[in-house]
């Protein structure tokens, strides 16, 4: 250790002895003194090394940017503190500056507490009778400003990255319309294969030799503000498009920056409520709010003819199929008025209603446009054999000014009304006879299952002894109590196997059409009420209403046992038929449950009484 400690020593001496030889020459003039002066006061860190790169002195500057003593830095390599990836590249500027050169460079160094500081080093070679004997490195610590560089280049990058990344268009343009910058949107849009910088923004964006009249360019160059506007402008899209004036200090302009942005979408969104707004979205024709306008504007400067229409029967047909067989009436119904009033302004105002506005038209027109829509119905009820349709048609016309909006719109719906009075009874009559006949072509009609249920309720009826209008309402009842499924789908009633609970909640709406279909027709109108209730139970478990013993009509105690039986003794596309034995077996364990117990022995009786004279008869045939 003593060794060690004594070799230090030596080494410190020697470096000191160097360094006093090296610097002789500067205490020998004052020119050499104020070498010194500068050396020792410098801000700068100034190290003097050898020509083995050895650190033989360092300026106080040196010592306080790097944190180390005097000690620990003479005799030590200039490189030691440099940091492993600038350290070839030292080498070889050291290699240089001891060849005479002087050398500029940056370089990172490790100072004592491990933080990284950034220098500007210049290497001026020691000479000592025209022989290098080693250099001076004087470097400044350039760590801020590195650091500013650094965030001034983030910057940078992120305000070029945004400028092209920006999915509106955006370029840079100088008085002279020259394009000085452009984003990539910008580019792509006009589908630029070369960057366009130095190009007239006329020829590069819209193909011209000169600029366009309206250009928002040279206006904001003129009035020295933001200018805008909205055009159809590149490849069928629309756009919005802003040029901003660039004002210099002196308020004179430097340039403009337009920006274009694609709307396409919103135009086509603000086209499309601005339709809907005045139009029907299910018939494309005009609505109501279009209606007022348009009668509004009319009225005090033309004459006005008005003509009103009315489906007949429409919520018959909702009630009875869905929603969807209805519009399509509807949809139907705007076609033919567009075909007979073309000249007209064709409105549907309400859910059935709707108005034709129509200027400078006579009455005979009108009664023309009238026969021309009843025309219409007549040959699409006679291509459409499904659902009949019937409108009620009325006018009313107006000679500028005498009469209000509202008198001419009370004048046509009164003359459509009166006309509705003649159409509703034999329009409600033609749609239940329609929905009978579709009735009757379901396969369980087919099969003679209302005949066989007017057969037993009679059978029943006489043996309750009723009245006779009491039996012809039950055989109406027999015929006509399924009415409503006209309105199921085929795939639901006739389903081969179980419903689901989706299907059997659909199925049980057949009640409820069947009332109101009932309820549209005199003939019918008398037995709705147990159409709608025939399939209550007796124990209040059935439906529609959840009704319980007597409250469930006579009737629809008496169908349902018959319905029942008939159900049970027939085919279905789901099973098999019983046995007349095993139906009775099955309706026995239902009485007191789904049946009136006491009916159920009654029907047993007359039922069983029939069925033994049936047999007897069939014998007798086969003998």
């Amino acid at each position: 250790m003593k060794r060690q400690a004594k070799t230090k020593d030596q080494h410190f001496n020697y470096l000191e002895e160097s360094s006093r030889s090296l610097r002789k020459h500067i205490d020998n003039d004052y020119e050499q003194r104020q070498h010194s002066t500068l050396f020792e006061n410098s801000p700068n860190i100034i190290v003097e090394v050898d020509k083995d790169g050895t650190i033989i002195f360092i300026n106080p500057a040196g010592l306080n940017i790097s944190g180390y003593s005097l000690e620990e830095v003479l005799g030590q390599p200039v490189l030691k503190c440099v940091i492993q990836d600038d350290r070839k590249k030292m080498q070889y500027q050291i290699q240089q500056v001891l060849k005479g050169q002087g050398v500029n460079f940056q370089a990172a160094i490790i100072i004592k507490n491990k933080e990284v500081l950034q220098l500007q080093v210049t290497y001026i070679p020691s000479v000592l009778e025209e022989n290098v004997i080693g250099f001076y490195a004087i470097a400044q610590d350039i760590t801020e400003a590195k650091k500013k560089d650094e965030l001034l280049l983030q910057s940078q990058r992120l305000l070029t990255d945004i400028f092209h990344g920006i999915q509106d268009g955006i370029s840079v343009v100088d008085c002279d319309l020259n394009i000085l910058r452009i984003n990539q949107a910008m580019s792509n849009w006009y589908s630029l294969n070369e960057s366009p910088k130095g190009a007239k923004c006329y020829q590069t964006y819209h193909r011209r030799n000169s600029p366009c009249e309206d250009c928002l360019v040279i206006k904001a160059i003129h009035t020295k503000e933001t200018q805008w506007a909205i055009g159809n402008r590149v490849k069928g899209k629309w756009f919005e498009a802003y040029a901003f004036p660039m004002i210099g200090d002196q308020g004179d302009v430097l340039g403009v920056i337009e920006h274009v942005r694609d709307i396409t979408e919103q135009k086509k969104l603000q086209d499309k409520l601005e339709y809907l707004s005045l139009h029907d979205s299910l018939t494309g024709l005009y609505n109501r709010a279009y209606f007022e306008r348009r009668m509004d504007e009319l009225l005090d400067e033309c004459d006005v003819g008005l003509v009103l229409c009315d489906i007949d029967g429409l919520k018959i047909v909702n009630d009875t199929f869905n929603q969807e067989v209805g519009d399509k009436l509807l949809i139907t119904v705007g076609h033919l008025i567009k075909k007979c009033v073309p000249e007209g302004d064709a409105c549907r105002i309400g859910g059935d209603e709707f108005a034709v506005i129509i200027t400078e038209a006579t009455s005979i027109k009108f009664e023309e446009k009238s026969s021309c829509i009843s025309q219409k119905v007549k040959e699409f009820n006679h291509d459409n054999s499904q659902v009949p349709l019937s409108i009620s048609v009325g006018y009313s016309k107006s000679v500028r000014g005498p009469l209000s909006k509202s008198q001419l719109f009370k004048e046509a719906d009164d003359n459509m009304y009166r006309q509705k009075l003649h159409h509703i009874n034999s329009n409600r009559s033609e749609i239940v006879q329609t929905l009978m006949k579709m009735l009757e072509m379901r396969d369980y009609i087919t099969e003679g299952h209302a005949d066989r249920l007017q057969d037993i309720v009679e059978l029943m009826a006489k043996h309750l002894n009723l009245p006779e209008y009491s039996r012809s309402d039950l055989r109406l009842l027999a015929q006509f109590h399924d009415i409503g499924k006209v309105g199921i789908s085929d795939n639901i009633l006739f389903k081969p196997g179980p419903l689901t609970e989706k299907e059997y909640k659909e199925m049980q709406r057949h009640c409820e059409i069947g009332q109101r279909i009932a309820l549209a027709s005199s003939e019918l109108a008398s037995i709705a009420e147990w159409i709608l209730k025939h399939h209550e139970w007796w124990n209040g478990q059935g439906y529609p209403l959840g009704l319980k013993e007597e409250e469930i009509p006579l009737e629809c105690r008496i169908l349902a046992i018959a319905d029942a039986y008939d159900a049970m003794t027939s085919n279905r596309p789901y099973r098999q038929a019983m046995s007349h034995q095993e139906a009775i077996k099955e309706i026995k364990r239902c009485a007191g449950q789904q049946f009136d117990p006491q009916l159920v022995d009654g029907f047993i009786e007359v039922l069983s009484n029939k069925y033994v004279t049936e047999t007897r008869l069939l014998n007798h045939e086969k003998q």
